[in-house]
């Protein structure tokens, strides 16, 4: 598993405590209630301790929402306020209902340090949420921290972007060998690389 990272304007400011950072996982449903149960199993298996979930309904409408609070109770994910689930009134679409997590709380009321927004079809591996809360922690300059991202299928995906500049539209047009070498620092959607670097744009998840 890889990271990728953005330098934000400055240092994060974090709650003062002890112990573990503080962790919130925000994974947004809207009418996938299994394949949500799926990530949010993945996303428990891999929390570091302190860490926890909200997931989110986004007025889906078909009973996600049952299906959703009936697995946390059954499952005993719900205990001590480790997973919660919050209702939309409405579908204001994906940043909405994303939002609606970023402005939650831990369960005790305070503010997590950190999120991370988990896609409701993705399914971190074992060490993802860590190496990339590492990361943060080690870089403390850095605005967000993306992991590298695969199919279940094996094929990596393109999970890095430049942001776009008139060199690199031009590559992108061209796509001939000694233009995108010419220009390889200009590429938009650069090839996957298996190490750390440097990114302006990032998809989901993410912290």
């Amino acid at each position: 598993m890889t990271t990728t990272a953005w330098d934000g304007r400055g240092p994060r400011r974090r709650n003062e405590h002890v112990g573990h950072p503080r962790l919130l996982v925000i994974i947004l449903n809207y009418r996938t209630a299994e394949m949500t149960l799926r990530a949010a199993e993945a996303a428990l298996a891999d929390m570091p301790e302190g860490a926890e979930l909200v997931l989110i309904d986004n007025a889906s409408g078909d009973g996600s929402a049952r299906v959703l609070q009936e697995a946390l109770s059954a499952r005993g994910w719900d205990a001590e306020g480790r997973v919660r689930l919050i209702l939309s009134n409405e579908n204001g679409g994906f940043g909405a209902g994303n939002n609606l997590g970023l402005r939650a709380a831990m369960s005790d009321g305070t503010r997590p340090d950190y999120f991370y927004v988990l896609n409701s079809d993705a399914f971190p591996d074992r060490g993802c949420i860590g190496t990339l809360l590492d990361h943060l922690q080690v870089h403390p300059t850095a605005g967000f921290a993306a992991s590298h991202v695969r199919g279940e299928d094996g094929v990596d995906h393109t999970t890095a972007f430049r942001f776009p500049s008139i060199a690199g539209e031009f590559e992108g047009a061209a796509r001939i060998g000694p233009i995108s070498k010419l220009l390889s620092k200009a590429v938009v959607a650069p090839p996957c690389q298996r190490h750390r670097r440097r990114s302006t744009g990032l998809p989901g998840p993410a912290f």
